[in-house]
């Protein structure tokens, strides 16, 4: 594994913080989807949708229907908005760099203990959902 992210340009970013990058991405995706009026259903109504799943199933296929596309390995994540995909992964990790203060202990906690999301989700917000929702984020 290179140490760059060839796909962005850019260094790769530790894993744990990367997990706070696909956080973020899963907010944007998520918030993209109610501005068309697309309401994502909860694990329980994915359940009632596809009788037969279990909790962990439906929380997958939540994930894989309305959530971001994060590709683990080359550390990219992709949204999608009125049938258009964005690649949104340099924006996100100056995002989560900005507003990540703890160490890396406080990264590889399920919480966001070192991490201000509130910020970080206001400045995704402005920086990348209005953006693209206005047309001045061009698709890939």
């Amino acid at each position: 594994m290179s140490e760059y992210n060839d796909e962005v340009g850019r260094p790769r970013v530790w894993a744990g913080r990367f997990n706070r990058c696909w956080l973020l991405g899963m907010f944007v995706q998520h918030s993209l989807l109610a501005k068309e009026g697309i309401k994502v259903p909860s694990p329980p109504e994915m359940m009632e949708l596809c009788p037969g799943i279990d909790i962990v199933e439906a929380i997958n296929l939540q994930r894989t229907i309305y959530g971001a596309e994060v590709d683990w390995e080359r550390q990219t994540i992709i949204v999608r908005y009125k049938d258009k995909r964005y690649n949104i992964t340099r924006l996100i990790i100056d995002i989560v760099n900005e507003f990540t203060y703890g160490d890396r202990i406080d990264e590889i906690s399920i919480d966001t203990k070192g991490f201000d999301f509130k910020s970080a989700a206001s400045c995704a917000q402005e920086n990348i959902i209005e953006k693209i929702v206005s047309g001045e984020l061009p698709p890939e």
